[in-house]
């Protein structure tokens, strides 16, 4: 029997002879996850275990803890407007203090945010090195129009009531320049807080995100 697809375990090339194409594992990785050759970089990374990740069991143990309490999952479903499906989908939990909301990013947890929301700040990450921002879920990046909220809270009702969205995990008005070529020729609806920092960050976004987008427009919500 012929081979199909063969690799170099020493130096990680890679051929398929089905489509007579071939390259490194980073460009298998891209391919794999439709990520950028940087972003493959970085979930090697994450895969061999030199990239701070947060363990699963972690995760688990906070999503468990929360499906148990009905109390603060009845407040997340009809003060915040999350939905059960979307709770359980994003393993949304609790600490017994905070919400947890993972980030995850190709099959590794990233970071996880607390939010608490009578605390301030209302938002801190998981531990040190985990707080860098992102576009979060980073899959929804690739759909139009594309819904950008200001915070996890505002996302999560956002995919609640049907809305292509993301957030940037770094705070109002946080976009890494890494991320800013997934928006290129895209139809973008910014939508944040009507307080000042919202003001100010839909402004900071709005600056740089005018600048490869196709279409851009800020809604103010009362």
């Amino acid at each position: 029997k012929k081979r199909s697809f063969s690799v170099n375990t020493d130096t990680g090339q890679w051929y398929d002879f089905s489509t007579s194409e071939g390259g490194t594992i980073e460009d298998f990785h891209s391919r794999l996850f439709g990520v950028s050759k940087d972003d493959a970089v970085s979930g090697i990374k994450r895969l061999i275990g030199t990239e701070k990740t947060v363990e699963s069991e972690v995760v688990e143990k906070f999503h468990q803890s929360l499906l148990k309490d009905k109390g603060k999952l009845e407040f997340l479903k009809k003060t915040r407007g999350w939905t059960f499906e979307i709770i359980q989908h994003f393993k949304i939990g609790t600490n017994g203090k905070a919400y947890t909301i993972p980030i995850f990013e190709q099959g590794a947890y990233l970071n996880i945010r607390y939010y608490h929301p009578d605390n301030d700040p209302k938002y801190w990450s998981h531990g040190e090195g985990l707080g860098s921002s992102r576009p979060f879920p980073f899959e929804n990046i690739y759909k139009a129009p594309l819904y950008i909220m200001e915070g996890e809270r505002d996302w999560l009702l956002g995919i609640s009531i049907g809305l292509d969205a993301l957030t940037f995990t770094g705070g109002a008005g946080v976009v890494p320049n890494d991320y800013i070529k997934y928006f290129k020729g895209k139809t973008l609806i910014l939508c944040y807080d009507i307080d000042e920092a919202g003001k100010k960050g839909a402004t900071k976004v709005c600056l740089k995100l005018s600048q490869v987008a196709k279409k851009l427009k800020i809604i103010t919500l009362p």
